[in-house]
């Protein structure tokens, strides 16, 4: 189903921030037990999307956490190209490479 509303996905909303939730198999209170924990396992995850997306972190934000092993629900923000002619990778895309 996201995979469809994905690709459904109108190129006017190309620019607009998408949301998604990543669960990891992980004890919540034990990976979050401190707000260093927190920052630490934020910083990480933003990492790994970046890398496997090959975009910039800063197009990558953590906005919080759920319990139910480890939810952390991501906004991704739609990145420019290099080269200033307004191509871009927009973020319902990100999110599809993400799943895909």
């Amino acid at each position: 189903l996201l995979q469809q509303q994905l690709e459904d996905s109108d190129t006017q909303y190309r620019d607009l921030p998408v949301a998604i939730s990543v669960r990891y198999n992980m004890d919540f209170d034990k990976t979050l037990s401190s707000p260093e924990a927190s920052a630490q396992f934020d910083a990480q995850l933003q990492h790994e999307i970046s890398s496997a997306l090959e975009i910039p972190p800063a197009a990558v934000q953590v906005m919080c956490h759920q319990r139910g092993s480890v939810v952390a629900e991501v906004v991704l923000k739609k990145v420019d190209m290099p080269g200033g002619d307004g191509d871009c990778r927009g973020s319902a895309l990100l999110a599809k490479e993400l799943v895909d």
